[in-house]
């Protein structure tokens, strides 16, 4: 599998289970306008390494990449709404394998960060 196969079934997953879990609340890819409303969520993808896994003329490589899925929410409605669609990202995405014809994509969880509540961004 190709870091672009990969980053396509990562899409494909996130958008089947991200409009069926919150059909209301958009989404964008990587550096995609925002779009309107109070509240949105924004996917960027990153590689960390590459490495091969076997030898030889067509070598097996393995990547490993990351996935920020940050969200945002509207201002001064508390933190209920953007943790109900945070719930949502992890149902999607967290601990998830998904299959392909041309391997397999496995997600693993990070730590997670939430920003302050002032809603300045640096």
């Amino acid at each position: 599998m190709t870091e672009a196969q990969a980053y396509e079934a990562i899409v494909q997953r996130w958008a089947a289970a991200w409009t069926a879990a919150q059909p209301a609340v958009p989404y964008v890819l990587g550096n995609e306008a925002a779009p309107g409303g109070a509240a949105f969520v924004a996917l960027t993808f990153g590689e960390l390494a590459t490495r091969r896994i076997t030898q030889g003329p067509t070598a097996r490589k393995q990547y490993r990449g990351i996935v920020h899925v940050r969200v945002f929410g509207a201002v001064d409605a508390g933190d209920a709404p953007t943790l109900g669609l945070s719930a949502s990202v992890r149902a999607a995405l967290e601990d998830r394998t998904i299959a392909t014809a041309n391997g397999d994509v496995y997600m693993w969880t990070a730590p997670a960060a939430q920003s302050s509540k002032q809603g300045n961004w640096y």
